[in-house]
């Protein structure tokens, strides 16, 4: 549900999975994306709809991290946002102009627009009911009289925000990507805030699951695009990892990464 009554009992991780399409190309025909991952022991699924020409696109999401860097900035923790639009190119470290601004207009709304579907349901024998919820990311997104404009969080972003989703992004870092590896550094951030543990992940999942790379591209297309993202990370976050990629079968490769905040010293 949208609104006020929203309540989960499990932690929606929306840094770990592509809330925009990442794909260069996307036809303006296209209503739907699903994304799904096991995490702890859960069947998570986020699937995406609105009409067709305004799902999420990787500028949206630039804008979207944009909002969340300027929050996070705020002295004090609010649901409601207003701000004038150079406030929020500040944010992303982007020069005020005229078609920037048309740009952050067409993009706002879309986050008001868009309507997420979450499901969870626990894998283990015997496991009660799955959590079912619908959402936007934006409850509110409204430009006033004075030209500024007014957001609200949605109960589940709120939610989010208030469990640390986001926290740790480093806006050098995050704003000087490609979309792709912008994905990869949120999942990974994400993965890391809470545990220092080194990860191990399957690459169909990391792309497919994580990162939103279209299904339909051939593995040896897949591993070029995960090696230049990992390359492009560890040019300002990643330690240097030579094994980075290991296969593991014929068609199956894990991708492997170690806690950059991490020190075993």
């Amino acid at each position: 549900m949208t609104g006020s009554g929203f309540t989960t009992p499990v932690r929606l991780r929306l840094e770990e999975f592509p809330l925009a399409i990442l794909e260069k190309r996307c036809s303006s025909a296209l209503r739907e994306r699903a994304y799904s991952a096991v995490v702890g022991g859960r069947r998570l699924s986020l699937t995406s709809a609105a009409e067709p020409g305004h799902l999420p696109t990787s500028g949206s999401m630039t804008l979207l991290l944009a909002l969340i860097t300027m929050y996070r900035q705020s002295a004090i923790e609010v649901r409601d946002l207003e701000f004038p639009l150079y406030q929020l190119t500040l944010a992303f470290r982007q020069k005020k102009s005229g078609r920037l601004y048309q740009r952050i207009k067409a993009s706002l709304p879309v986050w008001n627009r868009v309507v997420y579907t979450f499901d969870s349901q626990d894998l283990a024998a015997g496991a009660g009911k799955p959590y079912h919820a619908t959402f936007r990311v934006l409850e509110k997104c409204v430009q006033l009289p004075n030209k500024a404009w007014h957001i609200q969080w949605s109960d589940p972003v709120w939610f989010a925000l208030m469990h640390g989703a986001w926290s740790n992004l480093d806006a050098g870092i995050l704003f000087d990507l490609a979309p792709l590896p912008r994905q990869l550094y949120c999942f990974l951030v994400s993965r890391f805030r809470t545990s220092a543990a080194p990860l191990r992940i399957d690459l169909h999942e990391l792309a497919f699951e994580h990162l939103g790379v279209s299904r339909s591209v051939p593995n040896y297309r897949l591993l070029d695009k995960i090696r230049r993202a990992c390359a492009s990370l560890e040019r300002s976050y990643l330690k240097p990892d030579d094994a980075r990629i290991q296969k593991r079968s014929a068609g199956a490769w894990d991708v492997v990464f170690e806690n950059p905040t991490f020190s075993s010293a």
